[in-house]
C-alpha cells in the first residue's frame, strides 16, 4: 500500500467535491434548465456522476470490483477518490477519474460511459498514463508501479463480438504467448452483451445498468443508495452543476466543428462552388456570416477541403 501523503500530486490531484462551489453558478436557459431537470428526473446507476456518488462507499465499489475480476480474489480498499481530477504538466489534458481506488495493491479508474465518443480505446490508454503519472514518484524505481487497471462500461459493443466483457493486456506480436508484462489491463463492459462470459452477479448489475429491475440483493442495495443520493439537495446541487459544465463542453465543441464547417464552405463559395445563399440553409445561419467567412478566407488563403 502507498502512502498517499507522500504523493507527488497532491496539490494537483484533487477531489470535485472540494472544489470551492462559489466559483461555479447555473445561468442556464430556461430551455437547458428543463434539460437538466429531465437528466435529474432520469438519471440512475448509469449516469457518470450518480455511479460515482454510489461508489463513494467502499464496500459497495469492492462488492463490484470482486464481480469483475473475480480471478483476482480482491478484498481490501486502501485508497479511494470518486470523482477525482487529476492536472498533469502544464499544458497537457487532465482527467477526471469516475472512480479512482487502489485495492489489495492494484489500482483501478472505473469509468460509467454510457455516450459513446468513438475515442474509448485511446481514452483508456490516456487516462493509464495519467495513473502511472500519478503513482510514481521523482527518483523511484519503475518497479514500483503497482499494477493498473482501466474499466469502461458502455451500453454498446465497441467490438462487435456480442460480448460482455473485452480484457486487453501487450503482448508480442508474432507469439501471443509472450507476454509484455508491464503491470497494464484494459476491461471494456458491454451492458448489452448476448455471450456467457461473466459472472451471473456482474450480469445483473450490467442489466441494473440498462434500466432492469434489481434481480440479486446487491443490486437492490445499489438502487437503494441510488435513491438516497438522489433525496440530497447538494447532491442534486453538484448534479446540476456538473451536468451544465457538460452541455457546455459539449455545446462549444459543436460550435468549433460547425466553425471549421463554415470555413471550409465559405472558401468554396469564394471559389464558385457553391452559393452562400445555400450554405447559410445548410449550416442554419444568415447569408452575411457566410460573406464574411468567404472574404476571411479570401485573406487567410483558406483553401476547399
Amino acid at each position: 500500500m502507498r502512502d498517499a501523503s507522500r504523493s507527488p500530486c497532491t496539490t494537483i490531484f484533487m477531489q470535485e467535491a472540494e472544489m470551492d462551489k462559489s466559483k461555479i453558478t447555473i445561468t442556464a436557459t430556461e430551455e437547458q434548465q428543463q434539460i437538466l431537470n429531465k437528466r435529474w428526473d432520469e438519471a440512475g446507476i448509469g449516469n457518470d456522476y450518480i455511479f460515482s456518488c454510489v461508489m463513494r462507499n467502499e464496500s459497495t465499489f469492492l462488492q463490484l470490483m470482486q464481480r469483475i475480476f473475480p480471478e483476482l480474489k480482491l478484498s481490501r480498499v486502501e485508497r479511494h477518490s470518486p470523482q477525482m481530477t487529476f492536472y498533469g504538466p502544464y499544458g497537457t489534458k487532465s482527467v477526471r477519474y469516475d472512480v479512482y481506488s487502489e485495492i489489495n495493491g492494484r489500482v483501478f479508474d472505473v469509468e460509467m460511459q454510457m455516450e459513446s465518443r468513438k475515442n474509448e480505446s485511446r481514452r483508456a490508454r490516456y487516462y493509464q498514463c495519467m495513473m502511472d503519472e500519478q503513482e510514481l514518484r521523482k527518483g523511484e524505481d519503475y518497479a514500483v508501479l503497482p499494477d493498473s487497471y482501466v474499466v469502461m462500461i458502455c451500453p454498446q459493443d465497441l467490438f462487435h463480438q456480442g460480448r460482455h466483457i473485452y480484457r486487453f493486456r501487450n503482448y508480442e506480436q508474432t507469439d501471443r504467448n509472450l507476454e509484455l508484462r508491464d503491470g497494464t489491463t484494459k476491461v471494456f463492459l458491454n451492458t448489452h452483451g448476448t455471450g456467457n462470459d461473466i459472472l451471473p452477479e456482474l450480469k445483473n448489475f450490467l442489466n441494473l445498468i440498462n434500466g432492469n429491475a434489481p434481480a440479486d440483493d446487491f443490486c437492490r442495495e445499489v438502487q437503494e443508495q441510488v435513491r438516497e443520493a438522489k433525496k440530497d439537495a447538494e447532491t442534486r446541487r453538484n448534479f446540476m452543476e456538473f451536468e451544465y459544465k457538460q452541455m457546455l463542453i459539449a455545446k462549444d465543441a459543436k460550435e468549433e466543428e460547425r466553425e471549421k464547417i463554415l470555413d471550409s464552405m465559405a472558401a468554396m463559395v469564394k471559389s464558385g462552388r457553391m452559393r452562400a445563399e445555400d450554405v447559410a440553409e445548410v449550416l442554419e445561419v444568415p447569408v452575411e456570416t457566410v460573406l464574411a467567412a468567404a472574404a476571411k478566407a479570401e485573406e487567410k488563403g483558406v483553401h476547399e477541403t
